[in-house]
């Protein structure tokens, strides 16, 4: 039983959930200022809806960080919009977009995707595989 103890000290030690002496360590939570937070959920917005003219060609506004390619890709976007194509990407971005600080909260709107995580909370989680006879008894 000692043997165990101490087995189980040393992992605790191993993955960082105690000190050498054995005491316990938590992890704190900080959160950061407003004005951090509003400042990447601007870059992240920004990012967002400069997507479509980045991956169709046009660099003109993309973010140092965020695009690595030559300023000498072909630039599609002209051709798209003469078409009307680039408005019909754009209006489909549009909700992402709008809903672009919800993605650093870590949020989600689904319904479906709700419906789920409370299907899962009584059903135990996704361990059990329903599909054999009698799995759905608690």
């Amino acid at each position: 039983m000692e043997q165990a103890g101490l087995e189980e000290l040393q992992l605790a030690k191993d993955i960082g959930e105690v000190d050498e002496q054995g005491k316990g360590l938590i992890a704190v939570i900080v959160e950061e200022p407003e004005e951090v937070f509003d400042r990447r959920a601007q870059s992240q917005y920004t990012d967002i809806k400069n997507s479509p003219y980045h991956t169709f060609g046009n660099h003109s506004n993309c973010a140092q960080y965020f695009c690595k390619r030559e300023q000498n890709d072909r630039d599609y976007v002209t051709e798209m919009e003469e078409y009307e194509l680039m408005d019909d990407i754009v209006s489909a971005e549009n909700r992402l977009v709008q809903n672009s600080h919800s993605l650093l909260l870590n949020m989600t709107k689904n319904a479906a995707e709700t419906y789920n995580s409370i299907v899962a909370k009584f059903i135990r989680g996704k361990r059990i595989n329903f599909s054999v006879k009698g799995a759905y008894i608690i």
